[in-house]
C-alpha cells in the first residue's frame, strides 16, 4: 500500500516536469480516468473503440479542460462586475 500512495502523491505533485503546455498531474490525473473509463466502456459497451492515439486523446482533454476553467473564472468576474453594478443602481434607486 505504500507504493502505491508514494506513485500517487509522486505523480500529484509539481515535480514532475515533463511539458511546457499542461502539468502533469492534470495530465495524470485524466490519464488515470480515462483508463478507468475505457476499461468499464469495454467491459459493458461491446461498440466501445478506445481512442487510435490515447496520449493524444489526453492532452486534448487536459487542455480543452483547461481552456474551460479559464472561460469559467472570465465568466465569473464579469457576472460579478455586472451584479455589482446592478446592486450599485438599485441602491441608488431606492430598491436594495
Amino acid at each position: 500500500m505504500g507504493d502505491l500512495k508514494h506513485w500517487i502523491n509522486f505523480n500529484m505533485s509539481d515535480e514532475v516536469g515533463w511539458n511546457n503546455e499542461v502539468d502533469w498531474k492534470n495530465y495524470w490525473a485524466i490519464a488515470c480516468h480515462c483508463l478507468w473509463y475505457w476499461r468499464n466502456k469495454e467491459l459493458y459497451d461491446d461498440s466501445f473503440m478506445r481512442p487510435a492515439s490515447p496520449t493524444t486523446h489526453v492532452l486534448k482533454l487536459v487542455k480543452d479542460i483547461k481552456m474551460l476553467i479559464k472561460l469559467v473564472e472570465l465568466l465569473l468576474v464579469r457576472i460579478g462586475k455586472w451584479s455589482l453594478l446592478v446592486g450599485n443602481h438599485l441602491r441608488m434607486v431606492g430598491l436594495s
